[in-house]
């Protein structure tokens, strides 16, 4: 299939090909199911931009011009958007999605030779830790310190699974308490 993005696999258009209904539809197909993959990727309002193009090909060569070109412009609003948002009143799980969604973007318009540079790699581990973590509501803010301190420092999926874990406690500690009355003697 990523012949049909690189390659530009053209839509047959000689009729008089003998197989040219087969071809046809194959070619159908194969553009229908790579579009429909790419939409499922993106949120919605990237691929409500993508509805105009027709070709596999003319959606790639889009997506390549928005995100793989040096683009300090949505870098910045990107980063923006990292630092403003905040856990408030969303699950640990929706405000990790929201988070990595943002995090994947950014990712996207990395210069391609720092994408396998392990030192870089790890420094931006790191980074995002300490994103997620000046983010959460004050709730969590005891588990805080013992999650800096460690060492080596967690992944933000291992700190993400323990916040759940904690979130899930502190729901099931507060759904106890008011589920509790004592017997009035």
């Amino acid at each position: 299939m990523w012949g049909i993005i690189i390659v530009d696999k053209k839509k047959p258009t000689d009729e008089k090909t003998t197989d040219y209904a087969t071809l046809l539809d194959s070619w159908e197909t194969d553009n229908s199911i790579i579009i429909t993959w790419i939409n499922n990727f993106f949120i919605q309002y990237i691929g409500t931009q993508l509805a105009k193009y027709d070709t596999t090909k003319e959606v790639w060569d889009y997506l390549s011009r928005l995100y793989t070109r040096s683009n300090f412009a949505k870098q910045y609003q990107l980063e923006f958007d990292i630092r403003a948002l905040q856990q408030n009143n969303l699950s640990v799980q929706e405000f990790y999605a929201s988070m990595s969604d943002l995090w994947d973007q950014l990712a996207l318009i990395e210069p391609d030779v720092l994408k396998d540079f392990k030192p870089y790699i790890d420094r931006r581990e790191e980074h995002h830790l300490v994103q997620f973590l000046m983010a959460l509501c004050s709730d969590f803010e005891g588990l805080h310190g013992s999650i800096l301190h460690r060492t080596p420092l967690p992944t933000v999926d291992l700190v993400v699974h323990g916040l759940i874990a904690e979130e899930t406690r502190i729901k099931s500690h507060c759904h106890n308490r008011e589920n509790f009355r004592p017997n009035k003697a």
